[in-house]
């Protein structure tokens, strides 16, 4: 074989050498870009994923708040609605001396607040039942002083003589151990 046959054979051999590198590292490049490729895309998908969880998250914790707030406000609202009807029955009560069967409510009143006391007592009244409370105290047989220094929609204070025992029994005191229980009939009728 001669010389140039073999230059011309080696040289062949020696381009197709080269052809064969550069199409696998043409093949190689083209993987490791298809891999680059693929990781960014997954990194990219990891990031709106972590986003998107996050955005919902905070979403959750605005509406939660969101849903507070508009709780406690309704519950403030039905509050002062209540705390309404309780000023108004008090306003209501206020004007039960001018009932005809205020001097029958405070006999009653009075009655109860002397259950278990005997001996002297102390009477605590406001200065507008004065003149009720000793007659209906006297028509009760009962040994009593008299203070008109009270300041009550009616109803009056009765105290032991030895001051250890005593009865709050007001037109105020008594909406006031109402209160509680009544609060939630009241929110039932108000809010049912």
């Amino acid at each position: 074989m001669p010389l140039e046959e073999m230059l011309r054979a080696l040289e062949f051999e020696g381009v197709a050498e080269c052809e064969r590198i550069v199409a696998q590292g043409r093949a190689r490049a083209d993987k490791i870009l298809e891999e680059a490729k693929a990781e960014a895309d997954r990194q990219r998908e990891e990031r709106l994923a972590k986003t998107a969880l996050a955005l919902q998250l905070e979403q959750s914790k605005i509406l939660k708040a969101a849903r507070f707030a508009v709780k406690k406000e309704i519950i403030k609202a039905k509050e002062a609605a209540i705390e309404e009807v309780f000023r108004v029955a008090a306003q209501r009560l206020g004007s039960l001396r001018q009932s005809p069967r205020y001097k029958q409510i405070f006999e009653r009143l009075t009655r109860e607040a002397l259950e278990g006391m005997t001996g002297q007592v102390r009477v605590r009244v406001d200065p507008q039942d004065a003149d009720l409370a000793r007659e209906v105290l006297t028509a009760l047989g009962v040994d009593f002083t008299l203070e008109a220094d009270g300041q009550y929609a009616g109803g009056l204070e009765v105290y032991a003589e030895d001051g250890r025992v005593w009865a709050i029994n007001t037109i105020e005191s008594r909406l006031e151990k109402a209160r509680q229980s009544l609060k939630a009939e009241i929110a039932d009728l108000l809010f049912a």
